[in-house]
This record gives C-alpha cells, structure tokens and sequence, in this order.
C-alpha cells in the first residue's frame, strides 16, 4: 500500500491519497523512507508541492524531522522547489547547524555552460515556451512510428552553418534550462532556423530516415510593432512538412531571442567576491521603497537625494532599477527606458502619475519630466526668488502657493484616482504631499551626481508578461537589444569618468542572457521571485533549482532570492554558495534587523533593504560593518 500511496502522491490524485491513507497498515509506515532517495511520503508531498496532499499526510501521522539521504527536510523540498506555501505550513528544524544537509557540500554536479564569442550575434532557442500558463503541445506530430526498432530525433540548425546543428531525442526530458541551443550568426536579417525530423532505426544499419522539416523565419514579426519595437509574446509556432506527402504534419513551438553583440565593455572593471567581503547592504530603491505607512520620514525613491542619503546612512550598493527603461544600484534603484531611448529611473510599468495606465517606453524624456515638474511648483516659486529682479514679488506668491499647497496635492491624487496602481495600493511614491517628493531623474544624472563611492546595483526592470496583463495592455514593448543598448552607453560613458561599481541585476531571464552575451565588464544577477506574485508564469527562475541552474549556465555572478526562503530554510544559502554563486535576498523581511541578522548569519552576502539607517545601525553593533560613506 506504501507504493499505491507514493504513485498517488507523485500524481498529484487527492482521492487516491485520502484512499491510501484510510488503510490503517500505511500509518504505520508512514514515515519509512523509501530506499532510492530516502523520501517519505511527507517528503513527496512537500516536494511536489500540493498542499492538500500535505495537509492529508501529516493528519495521518507524518513526522516533519525525518531527513532524507542527503540530510534535506521536507521543508527544505518545498523551499527549494518556489513551494512557499508548503514551506510556511512545516516546522523549523535546522537550529543554528546551518552547514548540513543542502548546505554540505557534494560532488560537483554536471551542468552545461554555454560557451559564446561577444563579438558575433546569437540566436538563443528554447524547445518550447517560457510562460507556464500557456497550455500547448510543444511537438505535436502526427503518423510517427513509435515501434521498439524505431527512434524519433530533432535536428536544428541555421542556415548559415547547416553542419552545426543540434541533435535532439524524443520525447524531450529535462527542463527548459536543459533545453537551451545558441547559435552564432553573422547576419541576423537573413538568419533562418531549419528543423528537421528524423526516424532512427536501432538495427546493424543504424539509418535514418527524414520525414518531416520546417524552418523559422527570424524576421518575419521584425516590422510589425513599428521601430525599435517588439512583442512580449516570443513563442513560435514552426509548421513541419511531410516529406512524403508535403502535407503538414504537425508543429513544433520554439521560443528564442535575437543577441546583437556590443562593442564595448569587454574587459572586467571589479572582483565582486572581494568586495562582499564583508557582507553589504543594498539600499532599496535608494533609501527605501516608498510605503503606505507612516513610522518613519521617507525620501521619494528611486531619485538622487534618495540615493545619497542611503549612502549616508550606511548602504554599500544603491539599487537602480530600470523596467525596460529601468536600473539598480548599491543604493538600490530601478531605471527604465523612455521612448526617445533614454534611460530614466522609475520602478512601476506605467506611469499612474500621468492620469492614466500609459506606459513609461511610450513617453518621450520631455513628457516624462513635464509631469515630474508638475508636483514641483512650489520648489520652482522658492528658486526663482533668488531671482532678484522678482524679490519683490516673492512674499505675495509665496503666500499665494501655501494657500494652495494642499489643494495641489489633493489634485495629484485626483488625477490618479482611476489608475490600476492607484485603486490598488491607494497612494503613488515621490508624491507631494506624502513622502519628501524630489524630480524624477535620468540614469545618466545620478551617475554623475551621486558620488563614485557610492556603489549602484542597476536592475534592469523590462517588462514583463503579467505586468501587461494585469493592466490589460498589449504586450508591445522596446525591442530588448535596443532597450539593453541604450542603458549599457550610458554606463559606458559614465565609468570613463568615474570608476564606479556596478553590479547588473534583473528579473527577466532574457536581458540576463543578453547581458552576458553583450558584456564582461560588469557582474550580473538573477533575481528570482519564486512565483510571488503567482501572476508571473516564467518557468525559468521559478524556484531555486532552476534559477541556480539557469545562472550557472549562462556564467552569472549571483542570484537574489526572496528573504523569506532563507529564513525558512537558511541551509538553503550556502546550497547555492557551493556551486560558485553570490547569494543576496529582497523583500518586505529584509525590514527587520532580526530578520537581517538571521540571514547574515546563513551567509547571505547582500541585504536589499529599505530601513538602510536601522539596519547599517545593528550591523554596526553586531558585527562591525554596514559603515556610513563620507559624501
């Protein structure tokens, strides 16, 4: 019965597990590991993450402490596969042994790092689609003998260099990470990939026999969306022909981005590990992301003065994010691309300010600066009385703008009164009137107003599939290398005159790939979200395991996870620093110094945060770092 209980559990099938588990004689079982691996039935659960199914196991019984061969618990299973649910539901039974289990170190495990050349372009391919919630065949084929003297193979190649090409066996296994093909092309506008079908005979003669082909055109979406745009949408539908018949026999659905190579930044600027050493703190989009609440005095983020006092306070890197039009740095800030291809800071898609869901890339800079000055009048009324020839008139409108500051400030929140942002969250950040509003500024600004000592955490903010979905936009957004382009000049020119560090840093997987192809100055990030909000379908950085994977790859420095996962699960941390990466964590946690010391306890090296004073304070204290930057 043990066996019918696995199979149902591994099957996610309810009834079957609540039958299993109705027969007395399971109970009794119920925490025996299984030879192969030593899960449990609890094990299982976690680890396929069904949180129904858990409930049901452990109300039969199950012990939480049985570990499995490798000394991993259940909770850890969960934690690790993005099941942050089930991870909450289990005990903490790690204590302060944070170097057993996940974190002991084990064989070296195999995995492919893509090999490339910066100087040439690439087309990255995946074998079916990134966005989880689309539910479609990836090969759909139709009248393939799958006979035992049979095999069915895919082979992929461009058009360029057809004796280069990829051999696929199917059906395919593994994930989408295991699923990668680079292909180095000279001429992305005539590019082509060509997929052939093969049937494989296993006897003395080992033929092969081609029954079907098709072929992807790179260019054939290039000009719709206009210039310099693309769509969010990357899957490609490629029909396959039979070769007999010349009929259609079926489809293959690819997704791939196009890598334009970038002639600078070639060579490495900074050693990273040595920095971190000790651990730093990441000012959160400067000096804190801008809340609700009102326990503490808070600077409009993402702008200079944010940036500056983070680093007065004790942030090492400031974040700058930019979503598509969006950057993070050691002070934490997000910078995004305009549509006249200037890279300002801004964190959120839209732009609720503007009265309207409109999103940043279709601003120009001009637009996007006339709506910042609009909540700076009064600023404007208090220089332009150093203006002397109208001193005379500064008394009358200085009385003139306190009558009707509060009616300005009602009027600003009027305007965003029907934006999706706005009904959701009931205030915007950097507004007058609720937080210390400073303008909105360009990401070439703050490289060359906040000091070089100041180090920046640039993330790369592109947006995303759900963020379009859930304010029900088309998914049309700044073709991705042009978008990357435009924030890596400005960099560029920028270190010419100040030697500053840099870290790069995103959610979206693409803009890491294209990252690494570009550039080797600078060290890249991860940042996965492990599905929080559920809304985000991108399979690869969904957990732990495939974001880890996905950076070791494609040769990135580090990931950054959600605080919560090594609170939970703090073996976790040194899990992910035995296979070579730098381990930093975000998140609302990240707010209390507990919190905090719990996981520079772990190993954590970057803390993103928003209480930068509070935090800089206790580390001070405990443990001697976290010091304040002279600027």
């Amino acid at each position: 019965m043990l066996g019918d209980l696995y199979s149902a559990i591994d099957a996610g099938h309810l009834t079957h597990v609540r039958e299993a588990l109705h027969d007395q004689s399971t109970w009794t079982l119920l925490n025996t590991t299984r030879d192969k691996d030593g899960y449990t039935p609890l094990i299982l659960a976690c680890k396929n993450g069904n949180s129904r199914i858990v409930d049901l196991v452990l109300e039969s019984g199950a012990k939480q402490d049985v570990l499995d061969h490798a000394g991993w618990t259940a909770r850890e299973h969960a934690a690790f596969q993005g099941h942050l649910e089930v991870a909450r539901q289990m005990k903490s039974l790690e204590k302060d042994n944070f170097m057993a289990g996940p974190a002991k170190p084990t064989a070296t495990e195999q995995y492919r790092k893509f090999a490339f050349d910066r100087d040439d372009a690439h087309i990255v391919l995946n074998i079916g689609i990134t966005q989880v919630s689309k539910v479609q065949p990836v090969i759909d084929l139709a009248g393939i003998d799958t006979e035992k003297d049979t095999a069915v193979t895919l082979d992929i190649c461009t058009n360029e260099n057809p004796e280069e090409k990829y051999h696929v066996k199917l059906p395919l296994t593994g994930d989408l990470v295991d699923n990668t093909m680079i292909f180095p092309v000279s001429n992305l506008a005539k590019a082509r990939l060509v997929f052939r079908i093969f049937q494989d005979s296993h006897s003395l003669a080992k033929e092969r026999r081609l029954i079907g082909c098709g072929t992807a055109l790179l260019s054939d979406k290039e000009n719709c969306y206009g210039v310099n745009r693309e769509s969010l949408v990357r899957e490609h539908i490629v029909p396959i022909m039979n070769t007999s018949t010349f009929e259609c026999m079926g489809t293959i659905t690819v997704t791939f981005v196009l890598a334009k190579p970038y002639p600078h930044l070639k060579s490495r600027q900074w050693d990273i590990v040595q920095a971190l050493e000790p651990p730093r703190l990441v000012g959160h989009r400067g000096l804190g992301m801008n809340d609700n609440g009102m326990d503490r005095l808070q600077i409009g983020e993402n702008t200079v003065q944010s940036f500056i006092s983070a680093a007065k306070q004790g942030a090492t890197f400031v974040e700058v994010s930019i979503p598509k039009h969006d950057r993070t740095g050691q002070t934490n800030t997000y910078v995004q691309v305009t549509r006249d291809l200037v890279p300002i800071l801004m964190h959120n898609y839209a732009l609720s300010e503007s009265g309207t869901d409109i999103p940043v890339h279709e601003l120009t800079l001009d637009q996007f600066m006339h709506i910042s000055k609009q909540q700076s009048l009064v600023g404007d009324c208090v220089r332009s009385a150093r203006d002397v020839d109208k001193l005379q008139n500064y008394s009358r409108r200085a009385r003139s703008e306190s009558r009707t500051l509060s009616e300005d400030t009602s009027d600003v929140q009027r305007r965003m009164e029907f934006t999706v942002e706005y009904m959701h969250k009931g205030f915007k950040a950097n507004t007058r009137g609720r937080f210390i509003q400073d303008t909105f500024a360009t990401l070439e600004q703050a490289m060359h107003d906040v000091p070089k000592e100041v180090a920046f955490n640039i993330e790369i903010k592109y947006p995303r599939r759900f963020e379009t979905l859930v304010l029900d936009l088309a998914p049309v957004v700044l073709e991705l290398n042009t978008f990357v382009d435009a924030i890596l000049d400005v960099i560029n020119t920028s270190i010419k005159n100040k030697n500053r560090k840099i870290i790069l840093s995103s959610f979206t997987p693409d803009v890491c790939i294209l990252l690494s192809l570009k550039q080797k100055a600078f060290p890249i990030f991860l940042i996965s979200n492990v599905r929080q909000p559920m809304d985000d379908k991108e399979s690869r950085c969904a957990n732990m395991r495939v974001a880890v994977k996905f950076a070791q790859c494609w040769g990135l420095q580090g990931v950054v996870f959600l605080g919560e996962i090594f609170l939970l699960c703090p073996r976790l941390v040194h899990w992910i620093k035995n296979r070579g990466l730098i381990v930093g964590s975000y998140g609302s946690q990240n707010n209390d110094p507990a919190n905090v010391k719990a996981q520079l306890k772990a190993g954590v090296d970057l803390i993103y945060t928003d209480r930068v004073g509070l935090n800089a304070k206790v580390l001070r204290e405990e443990f001697g770092m976290g010091q304040q930057t002279k600027i």
